[in-house]
């Protein structure tokens, strides 16, 4: 699978039309409970944020983009925690590393909401976060006030350094 998203960058920018889909979708799987441990999402957000800087997409469709594919990613992991509860536990890839998810839980039941912002800067932390918040049944408005609030921050924080060496190659 890395060989595949590390041929990735190389083929969208023989192909530019795509990506602002792959923006979105990258920045959805990086949040997402699980697949954001298994795949390098931070790396490909910059690469893709070069290309973007470098003429495909101006910043703020590069910023927007980052931003609902992160917000989607942390509302789909709230969601599976809330429908799924305890059974998280008996996913396949949690199941055999326990002590990622209840580090998760203690991060999120001694910060509280803060844990959701600071945690969305943390890269292990990231996917599981939105995911135990569900499970915990944090009520969904303020988990969708919080993840809002995180998601803009988490964008510029992610993508504008990569945008803004694209512009500047570019020039």
């Amino acid at each position: 699978m890395i060989e595949w998203l590390s041929g990735l960058p190389l083929w969208l920018e023989a192909h530019p039309q795509w990506l602002g889909w792959a923006i979105l979708l990258i920045a959805c799987a990086e949040c997402l409970a699980i697949v954001g441990l298994l795949m390098p999402g931070t790396l490909l957000l910059f690469a893709l944020a070069v290309l973007a800087g470098s003429g495909v997409l101006t910043l703020w469709q590069t910023l927007l983009l980052a931003f609902l594919g992160g917000f989607t990613g942390d509302l789909l992991s709230y969601l599976l925690g809330r429908w799924q509860h305890q059974r998280i536990r008996r996913l396949p890839y949690l199941r055999e590393r326990p002590q990622w998810l209840s580090a998760a839980e203690k991060y999120f039941h001694r910060y509280g909401v803060v844990s959701l912002l600071v945690g969305r800067f943390i890269g292990p932390l990231r996917p599981l976060l939105p995911m135990v918040a569900g499970m915990l049944d944090m009520p969904i408005v303020r988990f969708v006030l919080i993840s809002l609030l995180a998601s803009a921050g988490w964008s510029v924080a992610y993508m504008l350094p990569g945008w803004t060496a694209g512009a500047a190659l570019r020039l």
